[in-house]
């Protein structure tokens, strides 16, 4: 899935993230650039869904990819180039659960 074939709306949907981000006080924790990610993300992987084609959809599946990610033992990967095929993704996945085992234990 290309991004610049969506532009307009990833701009819609970053703006209004990054509009909510601020008025919630998360901007101290999250940066623009970040939600800039957050929201390619819904694009480039919208499985379940369809990609977003209005910005109140756009923006309840930002929320929803905020409260149903597992952040503690998941790296997101966002390949905005297409790059990474299937098996670079789980030696990311590995990688990461190898280096959180190895923190906690320390």
């Amino acid at each position: 899935m290309s991004l610049t074939m969506h532009m307009h709306m990833l701009y819609l949907f970053q703006r209004l993230a990054k509009r909510w981000i601020s008025a919630h006080l998360f901007s101290s924790f999250i940066s623009e650039e970040a939600v800039e990610l957050l929201v390619a993300y819904l694009f480039l992987k919208p499985y379940p869904f369809n990609v977003p084609s209005s910005r109140v959809a756009g923006f309840l599946r930002f929320l929803r990819l905020l409260s149903s990610f597992d952040w503690t033992f998941s790296p997101m990967i966002i390949d905005i180039n297409n790059d990474f095929n299937l098996k670079d993704e789980k030696e990311i996945n590995v990688s990461s659960l190898f280096s959180f085992f190895y923190y906690l234990l320390g």
